[in-house]
């Protein structure tokens, strides 16, 4: 029997009636990235109904492409029939309409070169109808479960941590990589903040992207108080993982701190150092 070849990463893109030129400008990102490791494109149809997005599928001409069909499920049931289908050692889950950065390089190096890390996460920058970077910081299971995300979707991971975590959950519409996530670090896998951006977040409010479909807040808040039941905060938060919170916390702003504590206990010399330019403005969180 013929030894199946070793790829490094899968790129699975879940595509729902997603604009060809959206499209386009992904598959454009993903080459100019000059990916220096063997790879493979994913793209799952999620029951596309727009002729343009179905002819461009239908003419991808690439010996490293899957297209993948099915009916309409949602992001997570999308995504899940990419993971099934996946063979690389990494994973990077990427929707159709955002782009890729030559920085995914960076984070394959990482994960082949520490064994003990299964999961390499950083920035993303959010472009189109906004235009912000999001800087979730160093991951704390504490800080993720119950404050805030802090690993976006777009992240690279071990295929192996499908062996010990199940895939995206189908009942969450919306938050599932929230849940995902959480999910991982519970099991124990470990998480490595790379800090570059990884990809851009196209936010368009046109609703054709994937991740904009049941995206209101009430959903939201819905989905992540019904995650939460399922773990135990006495049993997976532990008074080590709190406590590297907020060590991470204070080291991540700490400015901010040394900022508040001038402007309220030597307001003197706050003002010398705000003529110095030192600090931009008299508020504490920029």
């Amino acid at each position: 029997m013929e030894k199946a070849a070793v790829m490094d990463l899968s790129i699975v893109i879940p595509v729902y009636n997603t604009p060809q030129k959206y499209l386009e400008e992904c598959l454009k990102s993903i080459e100019h990235s000059k990916i220096g490791y063997s790879y493979e494109l994913i793209f799952v149809n999620d029951g596309s109904t727009d002729e343009n997005t179905l002819q461009f599928l239908h003419q991808i001409d690439l010996k490293n492409a899957k297209i993948l069909h099915k009916e309409n499920g949602g992001a997570s049931s999308a995504r899940n029939l990419g993971l099934k289908n996946a063979v690389g050692d990494f994973i990077l889950c990427l929707d159709a309409d955002d782009i890729l950065l030559p920085s995914v390089n960076g984070y394959i190096k990482f994960l082949k070169e520490h064994s003990d890390y299964s999961v390499a996460y950083g920035d993303w920058k959010i472009f189109g109808d906004m235009d912000y970077q999001y800087q979730p910081g160093k991951f704390s299971s504490f800080r993720h479960i119950y404050l805030e995300i802090q690993p976006h979707t777009t992240s690279v991971f071990r295929r192996s941590v499908l062996e010990k975590v199940q895939t995206f959950n189908e009942n969450f519409k919306v938050s599932e990589d929230w849940d995902f996530w959480a999910r991982v670090s519970v099991a124990g896998f470990k998480f490595h903040y790379m800090k570059e951006p990884l990809f851009l977040w196209r936010r368009i409010n046109d609703g054709k992207s994937l991740s904009q479909k049941d995206s209101s807040r009430t959903i939201r808040n819905q989905v992540l108080e019904t995650g939460k039941k399922q773990f135990n905060a006495h049993q997976e938060i532990t008074l080590k993982s709190v406590n590297e919170y907020v060590l991470n916390s204070f080291k991540e702003h700490k400015l901010q701190f040394f900022k508040l504590f001038l402007i309220l206990y030597l307001p003197f010399i706050y003002k010398i150092l705000l003529k110095m330019k030192v600090f931009k403005n008299d508020i504490v969180i920029d």
